[in-house]
């Protein structure tokens, strides 16, 4: 019997999975908030990386000590897009978060200098933005969370990453398969800040002594690159990657096409979608608004805010959410429409989430919450053509968000006519990283079933 250890470090919350390689099934997951977010005004968003890994090391140790001394290679995930750095000290900067939009209306000019499409929030704006403020003359090294916990994982040494992190960044240039060096000269980025490329699922290093010690797992065994947390959740889900549609929700959202790389290109250039790196021979075209379940948070906190004003009591939130999405698995929307781009969208930051179509009867709170549905969910899917989901059978659906709001479940399948099937697991984007970590010591399989 042989086991992998996955590590997802996420926006909210930290997770590790201990995964069968011969089942594919878990034999211990926990998960954590890490209350990681720093305290920063607007337009910052930043968090602490020691919180979120000291978090996950706390997990880990929290295992059964004969599964942690059976494990043969870890897998790592985490956040997309975000950035963070180390100075020659060791020092540590905090993790400039896919969520910080401090490069307002620099970002076009960015993408001008650099001929490449770049966004607020990416790796590579942020480091523009840096770069112009001469903050980066300080620093020796910058790397997402993921690719930091694999560096902390193997000794303090390595500085490597995968393609899908270097894509979220906005600087990967794949016909080369390496970072885009001519816009990063452009930028004024050095380029030796920067990680060492691997393909997804390739070995970055071993655990070293000290972090096999602290954490109860053997030393030595093979580390792997990390990989981005929308492409792990799908290898965990994923069964017939030409037949299926991912659909994540929690804080944010995404709906992703696993495509033929050779018919990718038909996708390119379109507003509002991804094109990111996946298995060898596959794309995935991802619709990925900023707000997802986020949206169905602040109408919750809107409410409250409501009921505090009047003098009423609140509510707990997770109490308030549940109640409003039983009011919307019966509410009729009678033209009222709402828009949810409160954070803007990545190919359109100065957007905002809006409310329409507003009579003197329409708007109570069942309306409401079907509107917001129908608005998330349009979000994700008008992106894509028309004739992308030809072909398509059935939709797998993960995270909390779609797990937990019916009104969301209904509106999917309503809008891409067909059926939703919620992921069993949980903590796919920890087991999906495992899967793949598997491969590096065993025949495992990624999918349970046979995928071209």
């Amino acid at each position: 019997m042989s086991f992998v250890l996955g590590i997802d470090l996420g926006t909210t919350k930290s997770a590790a999975v201990i995964l069968d390689t011969e089942n594919l099934r878990p034999a211990a997951a926990s998960s954590m908030e890490h209350h990681a977010s720093a305290n920063v005004p607007p337009p910052c968003a930043e968090q602490d990386p020691v919180s979120i890994l000291d978090t996950a090391f706390r997990l880990i140790a929290s295992f059964p000590a004969e599964l942690r001394s059976s494990v043969a290679a870890v897998g790592v995930t985490g956040q997309m897009h975000s950035v963070m750095g180390w100075n020659r000290d060791g020092e540590v900067f905090p993790l400039i978060t896919w969520q910080d939009r401090r490069t307002g209306g620099m970002t076009e000019s960015f993408s001008r200098r650099a001929g490449c499409e770049l966004h607020e929030g990416f790796g590579g704006a942020t480091l523009a933005y840096l770069a112009g403020q001469g903050a980066l003359s300080c620093w020796a090294g910058a790397s997402g969370i993921g690719d930091y916990a694999v560096r902390c994982l193997t000794g303090g040494q390595l500085n490597v990453t995968d393609f899908t992190h270097a894509a979220s960044w906005g600087l990967y240039d794949p016909a080369r398969q390496d970072w885009n060096r001519p816009a990063l000269r452009a930028l004024g980025i050095p380029e030796g800040l920067l990680p060492l490329l691997r393909p997804p699922g390739s070995k970055a290093g071993e655990l070293s002594g000290g972090m096999a010690e602290k954490l109860g797992l053997p030393a030595g065994i093979p580390v792997m690159a990390a990989i981005g947390d929308n492409q792990a959740s799908i290898l965990d889900c994923a069964e017939d990657l030409d037949r299926e549609i991912y659909l994540t929700i929690g804080t944010g959202s995404q709906l992703s096409l696993a495509v033929r790389s050779a018919e990718a290109e038909r996708f390119s250039g379109i507003p509002g979608l991804d094109l990111r790196p996946f298995l060898p021979g596959y794309t995935l075209a991802v619709s990925a608004p900023l707000c997802g379940g986020r949206a169905f948070a602040w109408l919750g906190e809107t409410v409250n805010a409501w009921l505090d004003a009047l003098g009423f009591e609140t509510l707990p939130l997770n109490v308030l959410l549940d109640r409003l999405d039983r009011l919307g698995m019966g509410g009729v929307t009678d033209g009222l429409r709402v828009c949810p781009s409160f954070l803007g969208e990545r190919h359109a930051p100065d957007l905002r989430g809006s409310v329409s179509g507003i009579t003197l009867e329409n708007c109570r709170p069942a309306g409401m919450v079907a509107a917001l549905a129908e608005g998330i969910v349009r979000n994700l899917v008008q992106a894509f053509p028309r004739d992308a989901f030809a072909g398509r059978e059935r939709v797998i659906g993960s995270g909390n968000g779609i797990r937990r709001l019916h009104t969301l479940q209904i509106e999917v399948e309503r809008q891409l006519s067909m059926k939703l099937t919620l992921h069993a697991g949980r903590e796919e984007a920890a087991c999906g990283c495992a899967r793949l970590a598997g491969r590096l010591v065993t025949e495992s399989r990624i999918f349970p079933s046979k995928s071209p």
